[in-house]
């Protein structure tokens, strides 16, 4: 909304509702707020004049950059903090029933800052895990690059925070009275991409400077994994999984190319032969002279009949974009 403020602006459950949108205002409003309930005033720059800003009720954060008047309307007559303008990131509480007006912070005035926000990367895991030493802040993150301080829908940090993707963490920690920490951020590495040949496999990462770590016999990587640095030959029958790296980033998640399931080679009483893949779409080639199949070998479309005993056969299977299966065999 941008214009006259014509309706009173109301907070909503305790300590937990925000109005959920950005109310830019450029009159001079009241806010009501119910019994019990606090207001949390974030100070702008201090001006006298317009408000521009979002208004929050039941315990969130309100930006201004202007004059205002707050009216709480509870049961209680004492304000808890005396509530300035001028220092970016000041937060105050307001309680019981007064009105205030924003003006310019007293000469003098230095707000506490709250402490530095610690962070500790499980790079294993890919999260992140956030803590500030100022008892009572609390930390509001977001991770889509919005500013986490004046973003309505940031996030409330309780539990380590996963990043992958690409993504960037940007946190804050605040506690009303204090100014807010200087801002936590940090990115992940986007997740590599393979491209899976006839034969060999290639891998790129879009982020620049990382390095990619693979691995082929179906182990997790690691930083302690191969180095990609040309082509991959696959293990027949296990899967590629790569992931990248790079100081002082998040590792990447992890890109894989799955392998053909193995095919299963049924004989019944008769010597007749059945070869089945539970890779659905997968191509059957196999051999009845003790060759190892290829792609150049027959392709298996029905029941195989009249093999002499003592015959070997073997079956490999093949899908575009997969690893090939390992080599099945059986003699009759």
């Amino acid at each position: 909304l941008q214009g006259t403020v014509n309706q009173t602006v109301f907070g909503g459950g305790k300590g937990t509702t925000e109005l959920g949108h950005d109310a830019r205002v450029t009159a001079r409003p009241t806010v009501n707020i119910g019994d019990d309930q606090n207001l949390h005033v974030l100070i702008g720059n201090g001006s006298v004049g317009e408000l521009m800003g979002m208004v929050f009720g039941g315990g969130n954060i309100a930006p201004v950059t202007g004059s205002t008047q707050v009216v709480v309307r509870g049961s209680n007559t004492k304000v808890t903090r005396n509530v300035y303008g001028g220092g970016n990131g000041l937060t105050a509480i307001v309680s019981g029933s007064t009105d205030v007006t924003i003006g310019s912070m007293p000469e003098g005035h230095t707000p506490t800052a709250v402490g530095t926000i610690s962070a500790t990367v499980d790079q294993d895991a890919r999260t992140v895990e956030l803590s500030s030493a100022t008892q009572g802040a609390v930390i509001r993150y977001t991770l889509d690059g919005t500013d986490p301080l004046n973003n309505p829908r940031h996030l409330g940090y309780s539990t380590p925070i996963s990043v992958t993707g690409g993504n960037t963490l940007r946190a804050v920690a605040t506690r009303p009275g204090y100014t807010s920490t200087s801002e936590y951020t940090i990115t992940s590495v986007n997740t590599p991409v393979i491209s899976m040949g006839a034969s060999t496999a290639t891998v790129t990462c879009a982020t620049d400077g990382s390095t990619i770590y693979y691995t082929t016999d179906g182990s997790t990587p690691t930083n302690s994994s191969s180095v990609y640095s040309s082509a991959i030959t696959p293990t027949a029958g296990q899967p590629i999984r790569v992931m990248a790296a790079k100081s002082s980033l998040v590792n990447s998640a992890e890109a894989t190319v799955e392998a053909v399931a193995t095919p299963v080679i049924s004989v019944d009483g008769s010597g007749n032969v059945t070869i089945t893949c539970a890779t659905e779409g997968a191509t059957i080639y196999y051999t009845t002279n003790g060759s190892t199949p290829t792609t150049s070998s027959s392709s298996y479309s029905t029941t195989i009949t009249g093999l002499p005993d003592n015959t070997t056969v073997k079956a490999i299977a093949v899908k575009s974009g997969m690893v090939n299966s390992a080599n099945a065999a059986t003699t009759l």
